[in-house]
């Protein structure tokens, strides 16, 4: 779709939409429905929710479960488009996500077996009632909480030792020591009773209640990184050390991949509901900015428009306008700035939700602040580790334990040991490939023409020799000797340019094929600063959602009719 005769992106989208509505009147695609189109994940939590050890032949049947998910994912890839390019774009990355997550859960993994979660209960505990007998304390000697109310009186217990009350004590005195005598007494009494504290514990399938395993089915499915549970992936950061010290004996092989003194990715972490809200709430308003300013920008360039080879926009200086390098360096850094900070926002809105609005009093343990770590590691994965560093520790992980179930379940490694370099480049040319067919799916499913093949799996397809080649020329200057004498600055110098130089080369497949799809069209925010203080679009004002998310759409038929997006 050629944007470059278009006075406006709003002249764009109406194009786009008059084309799209003449598709589907024509029976050319259909639109994505809810509930009809999210069958394989209700498949998924019934398949999970019934108990395995009571009907085995489940287990038998799980191949024939995943090829129906696979062949009915492929028919929504194949006919669903949206009317917002974007959408359309989530489509096939959503549908695609979906088979390989529940090929993890289904045919990689045994969880009703394997998996475990962290949950917490009240234990109660009886304290021993004879002072004398407690730990750090002799014979009539006061508790902590007894030299607490001893203090309150107006006599001490020193000042009349060996005395009787009756000879030495004044009545007010003799009142004021019958107050903190009685109060002692109070304190023998409730310490000697029950007392409840919170304990945290391993928590398998329920097998007898349904509500209970229900809710572990759906932790389970929504918990794509494994927070929580004992399969979490490796390099975030762990439940708070107390709650680790109440687990380790619990599952020994989580414990070691979880070891708190383990260097992991640079997440953040927070232990408090309070400084969790607080970081949340603090990045969702810089965000919120971010992606005003970033889409006003973006909204002057043809380049966003569906046109990515459209020169470049008049608003830059002119020693960028002409240089071709510097042009394509400013849009690829726009992309990968509007990307993160979309992402980001998204992912930010959970512990928002759960655990600001509904909060452990509703949720339990799943709205702690601990289960919450950033989705982005620290940058300086790449200076320590260039492009491997960029992909495996500071970007997002959310796809990582299903790229990586395959190889786990072709190849286990249950002691943890270090794999071989072949075996390791093996495991990332698999991630690689799947996450290139995973935006590749999402590239298929936009409405517009793009490239599927030679742009989105292209890009992924060439990161793993991008690796291949960093570490092969690193262990050529290991041998040669440079690196022994080399500056530690500027060998984390090197591994900065040459992550930054192979993405310059290789990311315009991945991003022009998106620019492609109209993903930029999308309006990331539903009031616009930028725009209503008159650096967007002329004419548009500070509204910017003047559309429905969602309608119901009436088919012919019952299957046909649903909400769609």
């Amino acid at each position: 779709m050629d944007a470059s005769t278009s006075p406006s992106h709003i002249a764009v989208l109406s194009r786009y939409q008059e084309q799209f509505e003449k598709g589907l009147s024509n029976g050319e695609f259909d639109p994505l429905l809810y509930p009809r189109d999210g069958l394989v994940a209700y498949i998924l939590i019934i398949f999970l929710l019934v108990p395995h050890h009571k009907i085995p032949f489940l287990g038998f049947i799980r191949w024939q479960v995943f090829a129906f998910a696979v062949c009915f994912q492929a028919n929504v890839i194949r006919r669903c488009r949206s009317s917002g390019p974007a959408i359309g774009y989530l489509i096939g990355i959503v549908s695609a996500f979906s088979l390989m997550w529940a090929a993890l859960l289904i045919v990689f993994s045994n969880p009703q077996r394997d998996f475990k979660r962290i949950q917490k209960r009240k234990k109660v505990s009886n304290a021993d009632p004879a002072p004398k007998a407690r730990a750090g304390h002799g014979d009539g000697a006061l508790t902590p909480s007894e030299h607490a109310f001893s203090r309150e009186g107006s006599t001490s217990r020193t000042k009349y030792a060996g005395s009787s009350a009756s000879e030495e004590r004044s009545p007010s005195a003799r009142g004021a020591f019958d107050n903190a005598k009685g109060q002692v007494e109070l304190t023998r009494k409730l310490d000697s009773e029950p007392a409840t504290r919170d304990e945290y514990f391993w928590q398998a399938c329920p097998s007898e209640s349904v509500i209970q395993r229900l809710g572990w089915v759906l932790d389970l499915v929504t918990n794509v990184r494994g927070i929580g549970w004992n399969w979490q992936i490796l390099g975030l950061p762990g439940p708070p050390p107390d709650v680790y010290e109440q687990l380790r004996k619990g599952d020994e092989a989580w414990a070691r991949r979880n070891d708190p003194s383990a260097a992991g990715m640079g997440n953040d972490v927070y232990w408090t509901r309070g400084d969790l809200l607080r970081y949340s709430v603090r990045h969702f308003l810089v965000n919120y900015l971010l992606l005003d300013l970033s889409k006003a920008a973006m909204m002057k360039d043809l380049h966003f428009w569906m046109s990515p080879d459209s020169e470049a926009p008049a608003y830059l200086p002119h020693i960028i306008r002409e240089s071709y390098a510097a042009t394509r360096a400013y849009r690829l850094l726009l992309s990968l700035l509007m990307i993160s900070v979309a992402l980001q926002q998204i992912f930010i809105m959970g512990p928002i939700f759960f655990v600001g609005i509904l909060g452990p009093s509703v949720l339990g343990v799943q709205a702690e602040a601990w289960r919450y770590p950033s989705f982005w590691g620290s940058y300086t994965n790449v200076f320590d580790r260039a492009l491997l560093g960029w992909w495996g520790g500071w970007w997002h992980q959310t796809f990582r334990a299903s790229f990586g179930a395959p190889i786990a379940w072709l190849f286990p490694n249950p002691d943890g040991k270090k794999s071989s370099p072949g075996a390791r480049l093996l495991q990332l040319t698999m991630a690689f490939m799947m996450s290139g067919v995973l935006h590749a799916c999402g590239s298929y499913a936009a409405f517009p023409p793009t490239r599927p093949l030679r742009g989105s799996l292209l890009f992924f397809a060439l990161q793993p020799l991008g690796i291949a080649l960093h570490l092969a020329g690193t262990s050529l200057l290991r041998q040669l000797g440079p690196t022994s004498w080399c500056p530690l600055w500027i060998r984390r110098m090197s591994n900065f340019i040459y992550t930054h130089a192979w993405l310059y080369c290789t990311a315009p497949l991945l991003l022009d094929d998106m620019s492609r799809a109209g993903v930029w069209l999308f309006e990331p925010v539903p009031v616009s600063l930028m725009q209503g203080l008159g650096f967007g679009v002329e004419g548009e004002g500070w509204w910017r959602w003047k559309f429905p998310w969602a309608h119901w759409h009436q088919g012919q038929h019952w299957w046909d009719s649903g909400l769609t997006f």
